[in-house]
């Protein structure tokens, strides 16, 4: 099952694990920002396919908005069978995560629409 898992999704539940916060764009997007180092931070974009998809899995749940967000800005937690099919696939891909995350830069592959962007901690 493990070898079944796409990456892109896994490196989203990756993401998800390890936000400090997430974000929506004004156009709607939905960011999930990473601290990598004190200064450095990267955004994850999630698709909406992609939380479609997680929670069919039952590895997420949507909460309601907070006081004053619009209805359609659902943050989303990750179950604990999330956590552990996570767990199961960073022990079976840690060599890979490096390239995979390479794979995913901006430039790299223009066909899709998400993107890892680095962000300077005093930008957020």
């Amino acid at each position: 099952m493990i070898d079944q898992l796409p990456d892109r999704l896994m490196l989203t539940c990756l993401a998800m694990s390890a936000a400090a916060r997430g974000r929506y764009s004004p156009d709607g997007r939905q960011f999930v920002r990473v601290e990598v180092s004190e200064s450095e931070r990267v955004e994850w974009e999630i698709l909406p396919a992609e939380i479609d998809e997680l929670e069919r899995r039952g590895w997420v749940v949507l909460l309601p908005p907070r006081p004053g967000a619009p209805e359609d800005q659902a943050e989303a937690m990750l179950t604990e069978k999330a956590e552990y099919w996570l767990k199961r696939w960073v022990k079976v891909n840690r060599q890979r995560l490096r390239g995979l995350l390479e794979q995913f830069r901006p430039g790299r592959r223009p066909d899709l629409s998400i993107e890892v962007h680095p962000v300077r901690a005093n930008a957020c």
